[in-house]
């Protein structure tokens, strides 16, 4: 049984936290749920877009949730605030518009809004929810790059796109050159490619180039969940790689590097979706709005 939030207020010790004059709004299903200080509308459409996502995922085989029960051992909560200022307090990084914890009581994705162009952020972070969710425990470089090729998610009913390229990670790889793969798998969040600028810039575009090769690419696509099980078992890259497709680390490279100039112009696949539950809507209560937030400044990655 999920907590009511107000007992997650109590238990965890939250800090006291209310955005000005705003108003929380509180949307639910049966896998996670969102606190929002967005308008009904925009918050509705975010709850529609990430429980599509979430039915995707099941499609591809990447979340089962007959694996997870119902009701995951720790919830998902989704904290989407409206603007710049409501989210300064727990901004963790000077350019990211989101970020995914893990919570001693929830696991968390926490917004700075909830625009259509930051969508794709949200889509990332939520994204990490769902691997924490199900247990995935993949390396960084797959990890982060999986959570960007799905954050070009979009649907339209029961149809859904995946693949599309992203121009913030292209423009890199023009006018970047990549990493050879020994290094990128080494990465972790120590790595100066994890915290220094243009190393940081170049580790998320070749990891998102990866995976997108590993997802789309017929010659590696099916042998994807193969690596993800390997990989998420604890072997490493060369055995994960050789067990799932019978080749080298430098075959990979190679193909990596003849994959990326013509990546801008892949074609996003069609995957038909189940349609996600209708959530369930009321204002939250005046506990909720002094809220959770406290609990993401003492979490995990």
């Amino acid at each position: 049984m999920r907590p009511s939030f107000a007992a997650l207020v109590v238990l965890a010790g939250f800090w006291p936290f209310s955005a000005t004059a705003a108003s929380w709004i509180h949307l639910s299903t049966s896998e996670f749920e969102v606190y929002s200080t967005n308008p009904e509308k925009e918050s509705r459409e975010l709850i529609s877009v990430l429980g599509s996502v979430q039915s995707f995922m099941r499609t591809v085989g990447l979340v089962r949730t007959s694996a997870l029960g119902d009701h995951p051992r720790t919830p998902g909560c989704i904290v989407a605030l409206s603007s710049r200022e409501e989210y300064s307090p727990f901004r963790l990084s000077p350019t990211a518009f989101g970020y995914f914890r893990h919570g001693r009581l929830c696991n968390y994705v926490v917004l700075q809004d909830i625009r259509d162009e930051h969508r794709p952020a949200a889509v990332h972070e939520y994204i990490h929810l769902l691997f924490r969710q199900a247990d995935l425990t993949l390396p960084l470089w797959l990890n982060e790059g999986l959570a960007d090729f799905y954050s070009s998610f979009e649907h339209e009913g029961s149809q859904a796109r995946i693949g599309g390229a992203l121009l913030s990670r292209t423009r890199i790889l023009e006018r970047r050159s990549l990493i050879d793969l020994p290094t990128l798998f080494a990465v972790d969040h120590k790595s100066r490619f994890y915290n220094d600028g243009e190393d940081i810039a170049i580790f998320y575009a070749e990891s998102w180039a990866l995976a997108h090769m590993l997802a789309m690419d017929p010659d590696y696509a099916p042998g994807l969940p193969r690596l993800i099980q390997l990989l998420c078992k604890g072997l490493v890259p060369a055995m994960a790689f050789k067990q799932a497709y019978g080749k080298s680390i430098s075959e990979v490279e190679t193909a990596l590097r003849a994959y990326v100039p013509a990546i801008s112009q892949s074609s996003p696949k069609l995957i038909t979706i189940d349609t996600p539950a209708i959530p369930i809507f009321r204002w939250a209560e005046e506990v909720q709005s002094e809220f959770l937030l406290g609990d993401t400044r003492g979490t995990m990655p």
